[in-house]
Order: C-alpha cells, then structure tokens, then sequence
C-alpha cells in the first residue's frame, strides 16, 4: 500500500513561491530599469511559482486519492462478506466479489437480476418482508435465508439491509453462515452422542462441588449432574439429590466420602479406591478426579455382588484350608511345568520332617535320594500325560526323623481351561504301621494255620481209634462204649 501524500495550505505555498522567488531575484544579472517594473517581475514570478506548487499539490492529490480509491476497492472487493446495493424492487444494483463467490456467478451476470430468484422457496416470504420492512422502517434489519444455487447444497445466508440517505436503494451486507450453522449442528449432535453415551454409560456418574467450612476445611459436597446409571446404581431419585448436598440426600453418609472427595477436588488429586457405604448399604469401586478447583468427578461400579463372592470364596477358601490341614494325609500339590511343590500341609510337614517353607517352590531332588526322586518324577510324568488318576499302592520314601516309610499314593491331574494339565494333586496315606500290623498278622494267621492242622488230624485218628474200639465190642456181644457225630 502506497503511502498518503500531505497536501500545503495555499498561504504557505505562496510564501515558499515568495522566497523562491526572492533567491531567483539575487542570482539574477541584469540591473532593474525602476521599482515598478521590478516589483510587476516579482508578481509574475511568485505568481508563476505559486502555480507551479499548486500543480505540484494537485498532482500529490490525485495519487493520494488513486490509493484510497484502490485501497477502498480492494476492501470492498475482497472483504470476507457480500455487499450489495439493491433497487426498491429488490434488483441487484452492484456488489462485490464476495457477493458474486456466494451467489455462484459473475458479477456481470448478477446486475440487474433480482436477488430474491436466488432465495430458497422455503426462505423467499422471509426474504420479501425483510425487504419491506428495511424500506419502510428507514432502520436496519436483518434476517436469515436459505440459498440455493448451481444445484450446490444449500447455502445458509444472514442478511443485513439499511437503506440510503435518499431511501431509494437497500445496503445489503450479505454473510455465509453455513460453516456457522454447520458447526453449530455439527457440535449439536456431537454434544447430543456424547450425552447419550453419559446416559447409557454402564458406570454411575456425578459432578459435585465440594462445600467447606469458614477454616476450609470439607464438611459436604453438593449434586451437579448426574446420569441414569448414578440412580439405579444407587437407587436414589434425581429430583431427591440435584442440587441437594450430600448430607441431605444421605444424612448418614460416613466421614470418609466427604473427606476422600474434598482431597480430590481442592488438592487436584486423582484417587481410586474400594469402600463400603453404609446408607446404601454397598461396596463401590470409584475413580474420583477434579476438572476444575472445588468441583470433582465420581464414577463409580457397584461392586456388593463381587465383594460379597470374593468374602464366600475367602470364607469358602478359609474353610478348605483348614480341612486340608487337618487332615491325617499327606496332601502336595506341585505345578505341572517344572513339578515344584506350591502347596503342603501339616501332616506332610510333620512325616517328612521338613518345614513347608523350605519345600515350597523346590522339587523333589532337593529333598530325596536320586533312586527316589527319580520314581517320583518318572510317577508324576506319567498321570500327568494321562490327564488322569494314578493309583500307587505302595511306596517308599526316606524321611528325615522316621527313617523310610511306606506311602499308599494317590495322583490327580488337575486341567486349566484349556483342557491342559495345570497342577498335579498328591496325597499320600502313610501305611507303614498298617503294613506292620498286616505283616504280623499273617504270622499269627500261619501259626494259627499250623496248629489247627495238628489238632484236626489228632482229632481224626482218634475217631478212628473210637471206631475200632466200638468194633470190637460188639464183636464180643457188648454193647458200643463211644458214639460218634457223624459216622457209621
């Protein structure tokens, strides 16, 4: 942009014209005839001087107003909204270029055209009475419209009109407001998707502001915004907590809410915790963070179904522990990949000898002999390729105070979800004194044996001596002396 030239008042130009001319007349060579003629030269040349400035003048004056017609164009023609200067009827007089970009045509085309042809049929009432009214009124007004051109989309427009000194031609500023309106709706839906998803959401939510005491310090907080899920979490009603502090809503609340969430929304911590509440008789997971100082956000699970099968399982857990420690059997159990023990009990303690805590997460080459340990091992591969039962009836073991002692076995694969061995489960009966007793009783059994075979043939021969005493008896006309059960 060219720079603004400053034009000279006239009295100053004509005193620069007197003292140019006053420097002429020194440098001058020729003497003066008399006064008057001298001073008619002086007249003519500050005259000639003061004509030639003024030229000077004229001519700084034309470009100056050249720039400002070029700088006015240039903003007229290229600034971001329509103008145009419309007949009482509504036709186009003139308008710049933005004006001719949004009716989609040139400016040549669009002179003497009416402008309401280029409004939407839905929108042209609306146009047509702006139209009158900016007339009529002689005040500003403005509307909006809809333009549809070249089969283009549809064009939101917001008109402004005011009409000249004269009242015979309408100013029209015409601004595209279809990006505005685009974005409008565009943030509309986009904040309606998001207000659904806070509805649906399967977490609770609630905005809050924290409420303090005159030293600072938190004894409440108040309900802002909630979501659906908030009230059936809870089971409370939104007209019962909006805008309602928490004590009023839950006047049995624990001190912990309140001085958890005033941590959060004054600190700008973020906490996660686990906690029980008591007027709802429930335990919450809660995530609680703060947008802004004084204000927190709550989003909450409730999670009493978990709690309350996590405190049956640790009861259920609490109960199996117990049986299986008081158990008189040995019980193992060892993880399938590298066969270590992660589980024993008592009794295993008390007949190897060895306290749990050394066993765990060792195998059994740290605690028994090569042969042994080999079995073991070789015993557990194989129920665990089976993925069944195997049955032991009997085998040895070294323990450290006992000596050796004989264990009726029994191995259980235990299968993760994948059908795929994840544990192997032992339990091993010590038969050591059984298999004494049982030893010592077939002893006695075979004595027993010997000796009622030497008592039934005793008994036999003296059946026999019986028979032949009788006999002779009655050979000899007597009567028989013995009777015998069952014989002849």
């Amino acid at each position: 942009m060219k720079k603004n030239i400053q034009t000279e008042p006239a009295a100053n130009i004509r005193q620069k014209a007197e003292a140019v001319q006053i420097k002429k007349s020194l440098k001058a060579t020729s003497p003066l005839s008399d006064a008057k003629t001298l001073k008619l030269i002086h007249e003519l040349e500050a005259h000639q001087i003061e004509l030639e400035m003024q030229n000077d003048e004229l001519l700084k004056a034309k470009e100056e107003a050249k720039i400002n017609a070029e700088k006015y164009t240039e903003l007229y023609d290229f600034a971001p909204s329509g103008f145009f200067t419309l007949s009482i009827d509504g036709e186009i007089l003139s308008l710049n270029l933005c004006g001719a970009n949004i009716l989609g045509k040139t400016r040549l085309q669009l002179i003497n055209k009416r402008f309401g042809l280029f409004v939407s049929s839905d929108t042209k009432s609306i146009y047509n009475l702006f139209l009158n009214k900016v007339f009529k009124s002689k005040g500003k007004e403005s509307c909006d419209v809809m333009f549809n051109g070249n089969g283009h989309k549809s064009t939101h427009l917001h008109l402004t009109g005011i009409v000249n000194e004269n009242s015979n031609i309408c100013l029209l500023t015409v601004v595209d407001l279809t990006d505005i309106k685009t974005t409008k709706q565009n943030l509309k839906n986009t904040d309606e998707k998001y207000r659904q998803l806070f509805h649906q959401m399967m977490n609770g939510f609630a905005l809050h502001e924290i409420i303090c005491n005159a030293e600072g310090k938190p004894v409440d907080y108040r309900f802002i915004e909630i979501n659906n899920s908030f009230l059936a979490i809870t089971g409370l009603n939104k007209q019962d907590i909006i805008g309602k502090t928490c004590l009023e809503a839950l006047p049995d609340i624990e001190p912990f809410w309140i001085n958890t969430y005033g941590e959060v929304a004054l600190k700008g911590k973020t906490i996660r915790f686990e906690q029980f509440n008591v007027s709802l008789n429930k335990y919450f997971e809660v995530t609680a963070y703060s947008l802004q100082k004084g204000q927190f956000v709550a989003v909450f699970n409730d999670i009493t179904d978990r709690k309350r099968a996590e405190e049956n399982l640790q009861r259920a857990n609490i109960f199996l522990d117990s049986i299986i420690e008081n158990i008189p059997d040995m019980i193992f159990l060892k993880d399938a990949r590298e066969l270590r023990f992660i589980r024993f009990n008592k009794a295993g303690e008390d007949l190897l000898g060895i306290p749990r805590e050394e066993m765990l997460g060792k195998n059994d080459y740290d605690f028994f002999p090569k042969e042994q340990a080999d079995f073991f091992i070789k015993k557990d591969r194989s129920v665990l390729s089976s993925k069944g039962i195997l049955d032991i009836a009997e085998e040895p073991i070294q323990t450290k105070h006992q000596r050796i002692r004989i264990l009726h076995t029994k191995k259980v694969t235990i299968l993760n979800s994948h059908g795929e061995p994840e544990y192997l489960l032992g339990i091993s009966e010590d038969i050591t004194e059984q298999k004494k007793a049982k030893e010592e009783l077939n002893k006695k059994m075979d004595q027993l044996l010997r000796f009622q075979r030497l008592t039934v043939d005793r008994e036999l021969a003296m059946i026999e001596l019986k028979k032949e005493v009788n006999e002779l008896l009655k050979s000899v006309g007597q009567e028989e002396k013995y009777k015998i059960v069952g014989g002849k």
